[in-house]
């Protein structure tokens, strides 16, 4: 560690015009679609008239048609919130940092802290990354950068620079419009990112913003280097002439590239399939709006076989005399042209809604899933899941790989964890509640069998109770129940959907290594049997039966892990 922040050395100067060469892949006027059609708002308003498709009508001298079009053309932001749905879907379980509850160690407040101000400014953690995920979704890519604060490092200690902070790095964001240049070694990891930044300046404080500077950054795993170059802002926005842009450079001891990419792959850029569909509704809407803004006003109708104005008396609003077998009448368009009009707006409106259903289809992976049993599409809850699963994986490593960077440069050596990211079942809520609804409901159903999926769906959306509340829900659940065992002898049929829906449920915490849930559907199981062998309810063995019920393995005594359920409820049903 540095004992003093080491000062900037001079660069040789380089014309403005070679540091404006971008990346090949970079795409300025791309991003700008992307961000209008997803923001809409005034941003679109100002650029609407490049998206409204010219018509031959609009070119005709004296009129105005191209002037009312625009004037009537509203978008409808369908992408903006078909991007931020699925976004919200992805951060169900929301991602916070996790430090282990016995690090004491100087520096761990640092990692606690993030969670409430991440970038220094007052931005939560989940919201940075959030923020981060959205333009990422949107632009293919984003940024975050670790930059830590200026000034004396302390005494050189490592102790000592963690107390006073010089440790402590900001996690800002860059958007994929800052980043215009970068570098890749051969596994497409970055190795240098280069932003570009554009500051109005006034020259006294109380004049205008006359000086446009612009800054050029180079960042790599050792250095930053900074190119400036200034121009009056009546020039801005042109070509480049002889001007050159002085530069400095300042080492960092960070050890690698303090900027971590969260790069979505090409199989998921909903925007990139969306974008097309998006003009065309907004052309479609506007269509619309036209026809039914000139519908709204009656059109005249003048018909005569011999035409002649000199014989007419015309005023604004009527004819007052005209040939005998002439006509005059006020007629509006037809209906149908709406309606047409409507269904293709409509039509295409679906068709955005369906992306993310048509991506999440594709995806790798899903066409084993369509092969998939009932009970296992269940569990796995659909190719959606999937989509939502493959959106945070990029989200999760960028974050990770910025904690490892980081904790490996400050030299902590507790354990910070990602948590959060890693719920992706969009309808399991509603799902859920509904099943255990319908359950419960399903006539003759056992008091017990009742309360266990009431008792499973609380454990589940309530978490870990403390002792009094649980011990209270029960006690309440247990009084509503009645548990009438006598009732349970006409309800056989009923009681296989009892055990195949926590047999299900124990299989699902097995996958995914809750042993916790598991044994305790285990033994939901068990007291729901029990009950049932102590009403008389349970069948007795057939000799024909090669495996009767009573031989299936209790789970609470080590019953197989993947037992078919569909076999036990076969099994209490012959």
């Amino acid at each position: 560690m540095a004992d003093a922040p080491v000062a900037p050395s001079k660069l040789d100067a380089i014309p403005c015009k070679e540091l404006c060469k971008v990346h090949p892949d970079y795409d300025a006027d791309g991003m700008i679609e992307r961000s209008d059609f997803y923001h809409g708002g005034q941003q679109f308003e100002r650029r609407k008239d490049k998206y409204l498709l010219r018509r031959e009508s609009d070119s005709i001298p004296g009129t105005k048609t191209r002037e009312v079009r625009l004037s009537v053309a509203a978008y409808l932001n369908e992408v903006g919130s078909i991007v931020d749905d699925n976004v919200a879907a992805t951060f169900q379980a929301q991602p916070y940092l996790e430090v282990e509850p016995d690090a004491k160690a100087s520096g761990a407040d640092y990692w606690r802290n993030l969670n409430e101000d991440a970038d220094g400014r007052g931005t939560d953690f989940c919201a940075l990354v959030k923020e981060r995920a959205q333009q990422a979704v949107v632009q293919f890519r984003s940024y975050i950068a670790l930059q830590f604060p200026q000034g004396d490092a302390g005494d050189g200690t490592l102790d000592s620079q963690k107390t006073r902070g010089a440790l402590d790095a900001y996690w800002c964001g860059l958007d994929a419009k800052d980043v215009d240049d970068w570098e890749r070694d051969d596994t497409g990891n970055l190795t240098m990112v280069r932003t570009h930044r554009v500051d109005y300046l006034r020259t006294y404080p109380s004049g205008p913003r006359t000086i446009a500077r612009h800054t050029w950054t180079y960042i790599d795993a050792n250095c930053t280097r900074e190119y400036v170059a200034e121009r009056h802002v009546d020039k801005d926005g042109g070509p480049w002439g002889d001007e050159l842009a002085y530069g400095t450079e300042t080492p960092h001891e960070f050890g690698a590239l303090p900027v971590i990419e969260i790069r979505i792959p090409k199989e998921l850029w909903m925007m990139d399939k969306m974008l097309a569909g998006a003009k065309a509704l907004f052309n479609a809407d506007c269509s619309r709006a036209y026809a039914v803004h000139m519908g709204a006003l009656t059109h005249p109708v003048l018909k005569s076989d011999n035409f002649n104005q000199a014989h007419m008396v015309l005023t604004e609003s009527a004819v007052t005399r005209i040939g005998e077998k002439d006509s005059f009448s006020w007629e509006s368009p037809k209906q149908e042209v709406f309606a047409a009009l409507q269904a293709e707006c409509d039509y295409l409106r679906a068709g955005l809604r369906s992306t993310p259903h048509s991506i999440a289809k594709n995806l790798p992976g899903q066409q084993e899933n369509a092969r998939q049993s009932g009970s296992a599409k269940q569990q796995d809850k659909g190719p959606m899941s999937n989509l939502l699963r493959s959106l945070a994986e990029p989200i999760r490593d960028a974050i990770e790989r910025a904690i490892r960077l980081l904790k490996k440069f400050r030299k902590d050596e507790f354990k910070v964890t990602l948590r959060g990211l890693d719920k992706f079942d969009i309808q399991a809520d509603e799902m859920e509640i509904n099943k255990t609804s319908a359950f419960i409901q399903i006539e003759g159903m056992p008091p017990t069998a009742k309360r266990i999926a009431l008792e499973y769906l609380i454990d589940t959306y309530l978490g870990e109770l403390d002792e009094k509340d649980a011990v209270a829900i029960k006690r309440e659940l247990k009084g509503d129940g009645g548990e009438d065992i006598s009732t349970l002898t006409d309800n056989i049929g009923k009681i296989p959907l009892a055990l195949q829906q926590l047999a299900l449920a124990r299989q699902r915490f097995i996958e995914t290594g809750d042993t916790v849930r598991a044994e305790r559907m285990a033994r939901h199981m068990d007291a729901l049997l029990n009950e049932m062998d102590l009403a008389g309810v349970l069948p007795a063995p057939k000799t024909a039966t090669p495996k009767p019920p009573a031989v299936i393995t209790s789970p609470k005594t080590g019953g197989p892990a993947g037992f078919d359920t569909g076999q036990v409820a076969q099994s209490y049903t012959k």
